[in-house]
C-alpha cells in the first residue's frame, strides 16, 4: 500500500527460501533435513505455561515459523501503515499527483528487465549447495569444499550481472518513465526531479540483490526479513516525513535510502564474514552458465519481461487513458492487494531452502506434502486478507472518510482478487516443477503475458478499470491455470504424482 516502499520488486517482489536460526550453532544439513517434518509439529513443553504451549503448537500447525512471522510482520506493517501514508496522500497532494506517486512505483517495475529472473534462480541453485553447507558460530561458511567453491562462483557471477543491471536500469527506467509521464495527463505536478532520483536510488540496490537472495538461498530467510521488518518501520517513518514536509513525490526517494542502508548493514556488517569466507574460496570449477544457469534463466528473463507487462504496466496506461484521479484508485487498490499476496505467498517463499533441498535429495512424497499445505494456507491467507480490506474500505466509504474514495469500487476489486487467486494457484504449481530445474513454462506464460497486455490495453481503452479487471480474471482463470496444472501433472517426478 506504500506504493513505495520496500524495494521494487517485493516481490517477483521476487520473487524470492526457508527459515534458519542466524547466530546460534548450525547443525549439518543432513541433520536438519531428517528433521525438518517433525520440528515443524513437535514442541518442547513449557513447564507452567502451558497456554504458551497451546499458542506455539498452533503457530507450528499453521506453519508459522520465524521467517514467516517477522516477514507478516513486515507486510503486515505496510499495510497497515499503508492506510496513514493514503491518509497523509490526501491531506497533502491533489488527485492527479497521487496517480504520479502510484505510477512512479509501477513504472519502477522495469527492474524486471535488467534483473531477467536472476535472483530467483540464484535461490534456488543456492539451496542446492546449501545442502551439504552450514555456518559456523562465527557465521563463516563450513562445509563440503565443492559446493563451498559453486556457490562462490555463483555469487561472482551474479555480482557481475547486477552491477551491469544497475546501469541498464538507469537507462530503461529513467527514459521510458519520462516518456510516459510526458504523455499522460499529469495537470501541473512538478515530478521530474523526483522521478530521476527515484531511479537512481533504486539503482543504489542492485548489488544488494543477489547477496539478499544467496541468503534467502542459504536458509537464512528468517534474519532477511527481520530486516524487512525494520526496513518496513522505518521506510514508513520516512515516506510520512517527506509527505507532511510537504516534498510530497520525494518520498519514494526516502524510502529507497532506507532500503539501501538497512541491505548494508545486512550484508557489510551483520554477514560480513559469510561474505569474507565466499570471497576467499578459489574457484577453479565454477557453476558452468551455459549448462546450470542459461538453460534456466533465458526461460524466466522472458518471463520476467512479460510479467511486467502482466503487471506492471496497468497502472502506467490508465495513467495515460483515464487520468490521475483513477490512476490513483487503480495504484492503491492494486498496491494493497500486492501487499496481500506478498503476505500468502511468504509461508512458500520462506521454504524455498527447505523445498529446495528436499528436490535435490528426492524427497518427493515430502515435497508433495509440504507444498500442498503450505499452499492452501497461502491461499486462504490472501482470500482472508482481502475480505478484510474489502470490509475496510466499505466502513470507511460509509462514515465518509474521504480516503475509501480512493480505492477502486468493490465490483472492480473483487474481481481483480479473483484474478491474483488464479495467479497464486498457478505460481504455486509452477514451482512444483520448477524446483527440479526444468522450467516449461516459457511458451505460456510468454503468451499469457502478451494476451494481458493486448487485453489490458482493448479494456482500458473501452471500459476503463472495470474492463481492465475482467480481461485480467478470465485469462488467469480460462488460460493460465488449467494450462499451469496441465503441464504441472505432467511434468512433476512420479512419486510426488501418484500421491494426488
Amino acid at each position: 500500500m506504500e506504493g513505495v516502499t520496500v524495494g521494487t520488486r517485493a516481490g517477483p517482489e521476487r520473487n524470492r527460501a526457508s527459515a534458519g536460526q542466524p547466530g546460534a550453532s548450525y547443525c549439518t544439513s543432513s541433520l536438519w533435513l531428517g528433521t525438518v517434518a517433525q520440528q515443524e509439529l513437535t514442541l518442547e513443553p513449557v513447564p507452567g505455561n502451558s497456554w504458551i504451549t497451546r499458542c506455539r503448537r498452533v503457530l507450528r500447525y499453521w506453519e508459522v515459523n520465524r521467517a514467516v512471522a517477522f516477514l507478516v510482520a513486515s507486510r503486515g506493517w505496510q499495510f497497515v501503515s499503508g492506510f496513514i501514508t493514503l491518509f497523509l496522500l490526501t491531506q497533502y497532494l491533489p488527485g492527479e499527483a497521487i496517480g504520479v506517486y502510484s505510477a512512479f512505483a509501477n513504472q519502477l517495475g522495469v527492474q524486471l528487465f535488467a534483473e531477467l529472473g536472476l535472483p530467483g534462480i540464484v535461490v534456488v541453485l543456492a539451496s542446492h549447495e546449501w545442502a551439504h553447507l552450514q555456518l559456523d558460530p562465527q557465521r563463516r561458511i563450513d562445509g563440503n569444499a565443492q559446493c563451498q567453491m559453486r556457490l562462490a562462483g555463483l555469487l561472482r557471477f551474479a555480482d557481475r550481472w547486477f552491477w551491469m543491471a544497475g546501469v541498464l536500469f538507469v537507462l530503461i527506467a529513467g527514459g521510458l518513465g519520462t516518456w510516459n509521464l510526458e504523455h499522460s495527463d499529469t495537470g501541473l505536478v512538478d515530478w521530474r526531479w523526483p522521478w530521476i532520483c527515484s531511479v537512481l536510488s533504486s539503482a543504489l540496490c542492485f548489488p544488494y540483490i543477489p547477496r539478499i537472495a544467496l541468503l534467502e538461498g542459504c536458509n537464512q530467510v528468517d534474519r532477511v526479513n527481520l530486516l524487512r521488518l525494520y526496513q518496513s518501520i522505518a521506510g514508513s517513518l520516512v515516506v510520512w516525513l517527506v509527505l507532511m514536509s510537504g516534498a510530497g513525490l520525494w518520498a519514494l526517494v526516502g524510502s529507497n535510502m532506507v532500503r539501501w542502508g538497512c541491505e548494508t548493514w545486512l550484508v557489510h556488517v551483520h554477514y560480513r564474514a559469510t561474505f569474507q569466507s565466499l570471497r576467499e574460496v578459489t574457484v577453479h570449477e565454477p557453476m558452468c552458465w551455459r549448462k546450470e544457469i542459461w538453460p534456466l534463466q533465458w526461460r524466466f528473463a522472458i518471463q520476467s519481461i512479460g510479467s511486467y507487462f502482466s503487471t506492471y504496466f496497468f497502472q502506467p496506461l490508465i495513467l495515460r487513458v483515464q487520468g490521475g484521479v483513477v490512476a490513483g484508485q487503480f495504484g492503491m487498490t492494486w498496491q494493497v492487494l500486492n501487499t496481500l499476496y506478498t503476505v500468502s505467498y511468504s509461508w512458500v517463499n520462506t521454504r524455498m531452502a527447505e523445498l529446495g533441498i528436499l528436490a535435490s535429495r528426492g524427497e518427493h512424497d515430502l515435497l508433495h506434502r509440504r507444498l500442498r499445505k503450505i499452499g492452501w494456507i497461502s491461499v486462504g491467507v490472501f482470500l482472508i486478507g482481502s475480505l478484510c480490506f474489502s470490509l475496510t474500505v466499505e466502513a470507511l466509504r460509509r462514515v465518509g472518510i474521504r480516503m475509501g474514495s480512493q480505492f477502486l469500487p468493490h465490483q472492480e476489486a473483487a474481481v481483480l482478487v479473483l484474478g491474483m487467486t488464479g495467479i497464486l494457484v498457478a505460481t504455486l504449481w509452477q514451482l512444483r516443477v520448477r524446483l527440479y530445474k526444468h522450467d516449461p513454462f516459457l511458451i505460456p506464460n510468454t503468451l499469457a503475458a502478451i494476451s494481458m497486455a493486448g487485453l489490458a490495453w482493448f479494456g482500458i481503452q473501452r471500459e476503463g478499470s472495470w474492463g481492465l479487471a475482467v480481461g485480467y480474471a478470465g485469462l488467469v482463470w480460462v488460460f493460465t491455470v488449467p494450462v499451469s496444472f496441465w503441464v504441472m501433472r505432467n511434468t512433476i517426478p512420479a512419486p510426488a504424482h501418484r500421491t494426488d
